[in-house]
């Protein structure tokens, strides 16, 4: 059995993907010089000339986020009650947002952006 990486194994390259597209006609070769780096900082991704792209994706994570119940949102200096604990927040958890392009099969581009706890 062949391992994904070498050649004849389960996984096909970008590449080879990608001119698969290309010969079918489903897809516009692109010149990856042309592609901006993804960016590393939320001010990055706003001034980058795909920023309406990276808001959409931030606030559809977000509205995820939020409709999932993922996270309270509390004062900084409230007192936080659970049933083992009554503890003062003194610190907020810091957070940063990291955003990620990804290639469609058909070639098209989807903006992906995750909000991430640092620490």
């Amino acid at each position: 059995m062949s391992k994904p990486h070498e050649e004849g194994g389960d996984l096909v390259s970008k590449e080879r993907l990608a001119s698969a597209f290309m010969s079918l006609g489903i897809a516009e070769p692109t010149d990856e010089a042309e592609i901006e780096p993804e960016p590393s900082t939320y001010k990055a991704a706003l001034r980058s000339p795909q920023a309406r792209q990276w808001k959409e994706a931030m606030c559809q994570k977000w509205q995820a986020l939020v409709d999932n119940h993922t996270f309270d949102i509390v004062a900084k200096d409230n007192t936080i009650h659970t049933p083992t604990t009554d503890r003062t927040v003194e610190e907020p958890i810091g957070c940063k947002w990291v955003y990620k392009r990804k290639i469609n099969p058909d070639g098209s581009t989807r903006y992906k952006a995750r909000l991430v706890i640092k620490g």
